[in-house]
């Protein structure tokens, strides 16, 4: 069915029934993650290496994939809704915004120098210090790799910004879900 060939009040009430449902599957994804991650011996990352280093660098970057799962389905269905009204030009706008919004949030973070006390530090090094059990794999790691999560939370900012712009395009009045072609 093309959004736009159905009629406005039609595509409005089925756009904002899939939103509905793909926020609704989107915690369940990240309350089932929630889950997994207390499963010993920490399912998640040992899902995909046994490389302790790469296990430390990626437990930080878990809290942040948990909480993108409802984000991300949110968007993912909204990028179809704007599919389907075939409003591409507005998808690239809305595309290029937030990776200019991701880029500079990424380029700040880097440039951020970290105390070896700072909060950020010490969260980043509680995280995996309470969710890696070092002596089980052989490696410690000091430092966080600051890095991938920067790298997260850009995302996380491009898919804020992604989800935000075609939320607003879906309800707003200039929405192309608004212009019936029957």
């Amino acid at each position: 069915l093309e959004m736009r060939s159905a009629k406005d009040s039609t595509a409005r009430k089925i756009s904002n029934t899939i939103l509905a449902y793909s926020a609704g599957l989107g915690l369940v994804l990240a309350i089932g993650l929630c889950g997994a991650v207390g499963l010993p011996p920490h399912l998640i990352p040992f899902t995909f290496t046994q490389d302790g280093v790469i296990v430390a660098a990626l437990l930080p970057v878990i809290p942040l994939i948990i909480i993108s799962q409802p984000i991300n389905a949110i968007v993912f269905v909204a990028d179809g809704i704007v599919q389907g009204s075939k409003d591409f030009l507005f998808q690239a706008q809305s595309m290029l915004l937030s990776a200019i919004f991701a880029s500079v949030s990424f380029i700040s973070l880097q440039n951020i120098q970290f105390s070896e006390d700072s909060t950020t530090l010490l969260f980043l090094r509680s995280t995996t210090n309470d969710l890696l059990d070092y002596n089980a794999i052989g490696d410690t790691i000091t430092r966080p790799d600051l890095v991938l999560f920067h790298v997260w939370i850009s995302l996380m900012i491009l898919q804020i910004v992604r989800g935000g712009t075609s939320l607003w395009r879906i309800q707003s009045n200039r929405s192309p879900l608004n212009t019936s072609i029957n």
